[in-house]
């Protein structure tokens, strides 16, 4: 009886391992930086043609951004991948994929492959439409509203007064911030710094359908004398 306890113990065990280290890999797979990589892109010259993109410039035989770039690939949520394929020799290995012709599906390849390269071939697209799924989002202010307090410095000219500035800015599809406007003043100098301060902020974007968007988001700056 002790000996059947104890084996079904050590197979909960050995269950949890497995599952501790695929969440592991999935975690690492999803923090591997694809951005150093080359991409070529050829573009659909008709409605017959689809988007050709390849990418090149793996590290070796056995580098970890060929794998991850080829999980990404394979496991893009979307059906915007026609197909996969790898060329060259196992020494320099490049990955060919047909995407759709279609501006949405291949700027969300683009975006699952990594933000440099959407930053870089991106091409225009109708806004998509909310879907209300867990697949959008709004933007994330990265680092919280602590971010921002950091970066805040006390104006001397409000002379120990304290209080609050809101700030609308425009989030862009890069989690840049665009367009700072004053909703909620307090003092000219305050204003400005909040201005100033909120510049410096980045923002992971606004997500609808699996596409990065432009959104306005506005955000409190806390002016307080130390």
């Amino acid at each position: 009886m002790f000996s059947t306890i104890r084996l079904q113990v050590l197979f909960s065990l050995f269950v949890v391992m497995i599952i501790l280290h695929s969440c592991a890999s999935s975690q690492s797979a999803a923090d591997t930086d694809l951005n150093q990589l080359n991409i070529t892109v050829q573009e659909p010259n008709s409605e017959s043609e689809n988007y050709m993109l390849q990418l090149s410039g793996f590290s070796g035989s056995d580098s970890e951004e060929y794998t991850v770039a080829m999980s990404r690939l394979n496991n893009h949520e979307w059906d915007d991948i026609l197909s996969i394929e790898e060329i060259g020799t196992s020494q320099e290995r490049t990955i060919l994929a047909e995407i759709k012709n279609d501006p949405q599906s291949y700027n969300r390849v683009l975006w699952a492959l990594g933000h440099e390269h959407f930053k870089n071939h991106a091409t225009d697209y109708e806004t998509p439409q909310p879907t209300q799924t867990d697949k959008d989002k709004m933007p994330e202010l990265l680092g919280g509203i602590e971010a921002v307090m950091s970066e805040v410095r006390y104006p001397d000219a409000l002379n120990g007064i304290g209080g609050r500035v809101m700030v609308q800015v425009v989030v862009t599809r890069l989690g840049e911030v665009e367009d700072p406007v004053i909703v909620q003043s307090l003092h000219t100098t305050a204003d400005l710094e909040a201005i100033r301060a909120v510049g410096e902020m980045k923002f992971s974007p606004g997500i609808i359908d699996g596409l990065p968007i432009k959104v306005k988001y506005t955000l409190p700056v806390f002016f307080r004398e130390t």
